[in-house]
């Protein structure tokens, strides 16, 4: 998936405003999600180090693209392209840093404050990673109007799996699984 189309892919996928209030959401869940998948193109792109992939998808989406308001569950994007030892930080699952390998473009989930421990194999490139964000950003969209889903686990398997192909395969089971909880 490519910066643009998953900035107007989340814009798409917020639940309609009508939707939410049909469905009894308080005023303040209907102002959180009128903002929480909405991207703006910046005016001035944000500096790329020197090093670092331009045309990467998930690097151009951060340079431009303001994702200031951007939750995807418990997923934030970076603020800025920062480059250390580990790769390219390009944000946080809660706390647990996600970064993009300059070796093979790979992304990773690693230990807060231990950096050096990979919690997890995240997804085989940006362009799969962003693939793998907009399917849960849209599952989380689609639960908040489905308040009593008897289907909800079965879906969320169903959703996981979808993921995991998405991510590139078996390797990223476990954080995959672990979006949805299971």
């Amino acid at each position: 998936m490519q910066p643009q189309e998953f900035a107007e892919g989340l814009r798409r996928a917020t639940p309609s405003l009508e939707k939410m209030r049909a469905a009894g959401e308080s005023q303040f869940a209907i102002d959180y999600w009128s903002r929480k998948y909405q991207a703006f193109p910046r005016d001035t792109p944000l500096r790329i180090p020197a090093g670092v992939n331009k045309d990467d998808p998930v690097i151009s989406l951060i340079s431009n693209w303001d994702l200031s308001q951007i939750e995807v569950g418990d997923f934030t994007f970076s603020a800025e392209i920062k480059r250390s030892q580990y790769g390219v930080l390009v944000g946080h699952d809660e706390s647990a840093p996600i970064y993009l390998s300059p070796s093979d473009g790979s992304l990773m989930e690693r230990e807060p404050g231990i950096e050096s421990h990979i919690l997890c194999q995240v997804a085989k490139n940006s362009g799969a990673y962003l693939d793998v964000m907009y399917e849960y950003a849209t599952c989380i969209a689609r639960r908040v109007l489905e308040k009593d889903n008897p289907n909800e686990e079965e879906e969320r398997e169903r959703v996981a799996a979808r993921c995991i192909e998405l991510a590139g395969g078996e390797e990223y089971t476990t954080f995959c699984r672990g979006l949805f909880g299971i």
